[in-house]
């Protein structure tokens, strides 16, 4: 079972419930979204796709990217947003269940949401914290997009306040 898996000197490593280092791959620019027990998903800059993989490493599926904007795993499903739609995953990366926002937050529990809120609430720190490292070093190319990613995040976040 995953329990943590982080990029670290241009590899993506794999960690077990006891901390134990149990895979690793190289990264080659690809970035860690998420992980669930059984599997993780990374974004793919290089193909704008996003990549769902075994605890091993090894590629299970892929789609394309797009406007997707990938908010956390529950339950091993893969929770993600795109545009004004919630769509939802299993780790082949099949759609399971898609929705207007509004409807799938209908089906969701307290718990659920607090969970989901604390997971994007972490996603778009790191994201912040990225931004200031990007400024800092002048690197400017992107800082638009991730704008735009931040907003579509703080949106999502105060969508599913109680």
């Amino acid at each position: 079972m995953i329990s943590k898996v982080i990029i670290e000197s241009g590899f993506i490593k794999i960690y077990d419930e006891q901390g134990q280092l149990t895979a690793e791959s190289r990264a080659l620019n690809k970035t860690v979204a998420v992980h669930g027990t059984d599997f993780y998903i990374v974004y793919n800059p290089d193909n704008n796709s996003i990549e769902s993989r075994t605890a091993s490493g090894r590629l299970i599926a892929e789609i394309p990217k797009e406007n997707k904007i990938i908010t956390g795993i529950i339950e091993n499903t893969l929770i993600v947003r795109d545009g004004i739609f919630i769509d939802s995953y299993d780790h082949n990366l099949n759609k399971l269940y898609t929705n207007n926002s509004n409807a799938a937050f209908k089906k969701l529990n307290g718990q659920t949401f607090a969970e989901l809120r604390e997971s994007l609430s972490r996603h778009l720190n790191k994201i912040n914290e990225l931004k200031k490292v990007m400024i800092s070093s002048g690197q400017y190319e992107y800082l638009a997009e991730l704008s735009k990613v931040t907003n579509q995040i703080g949106q999502l976040i105060n969508d599913i306040k109680d």
